[in-house]
């Protein structure tokens, strides 16, 4: 039921180690999305909303995979981005009829921006009245607003400001509290809210001797430093995402301050 399972050179067939995807040509991944979603429907709390995720599809993986390749040519779907796209659309479409089977097939789903929902491509794939769009895009694309314009939710992610793993690995740039403040949302009725987010670290191991082999160091993160790398910035994402003032980190930084101690008042520790 997944393709690219490990595969080497891993660039070929994934975006970042360890590869594998689902397998959409399988039919098997369906019934058992159905069983997984029965156990995520059980715990959710009323009102809450389903994340299905949808980042980071490798098209190059899909179009190395025999399986996957002739599916889609029974299917009549060219080997090129507009085909890989309708395989992913119909993808998302059984996953989101699995998921509907166990709710009431009203809830929204979200998504993580991709291709599939570029503006150019979204109306074709995803149904504004089903879907909320997570963009994790820099601040300057004017993808979101587009993408408001046409009638989605968002919920911002702002790469170049809310990523809090920058800086720390690769040639990403460290985002202060102040830089976190100053992304503005825009102003839509549309706009649910917003994430920071925090990445961590990736493990490979060694199954014959159940070591650790390699370790990917991409974010460099584990439960000895998250604190200090997410506080106080988020305490900048919270004052933004609450009231979105039109002020910027200068009027503010003394209560920054203040906001501080308190954080370490409780215990928590704050860069």
């Amino acid at each position: 039921m997944s393709v690219c399972v490990d595969k080497q050179p891993w660039r070929k067939s994934c975006i970042q180690p360890n590869c594998g995807q689902l397998n959409p040509a399988n039919q098997n991944v369906y019934s058992v999305l159905h069983d997984i979603y029965l156990d995520i429907n059980d715990y959710m709390e009323k009102g809450e909303y389903f994340h299905m995720g949808g980042d980071e599809v490798f098209m190059p993986c899909w179009n190395q995979t025999e399986v996957i390749v002739t599916y889609m040519k029974e299917k009549n779907y060219e080997r090129t981005t507009e085909g890989f796209l309708q395989l992913w659309s119909e993808f998302q479409e059984k996953a989101l009829n699995q998921w509907d089977e166990v709710t009431d097939g009203k809830s929204s789903i979200i998504l993580w921006s991709s291709e599939l929902t570029l503006p150019e491509n979204v109306e074709q794939y995803l149904p504004k009245d089903r879907y909320i769009i997570q963009t994790w895009i820099p601040s300057d694309s004017k993808i979101p607003l587009e993408l408001l314009k046409k009638g989605y939710r968002v919920i911002m992610s702002t790469k170049n400001a809310w990523y809090f793993d920058h800086g720390f690995w690769g040639i990403t740039k460290y985002y202060s509290w102040k830089t976190v403040y100053a992304n503005m949302l825009p102003k839509s009725y549309l706009v649910l809210g917003g994430e920071a987010c925090m990445w961590g670290v990736s493990l490979i191991l060694n199954n014959e001797f159940k070591k650790i082999n390699q370790i990917i160091f991409k974010e460099y993160l584990d439960e000895f430093s998250i604190e200090m790398k997410i506080f106080p910035r988020l305490n900048a994402v919270g004052e933004r995402l609450w009231s979105n003032p039109p002020t910027d980190f200068k009027t503010v930084e003394s209560r920054f301050n203040r906001q501080r101690e308190r954080v370490l008042a409780k215990g928590i520790n704050s860069d």
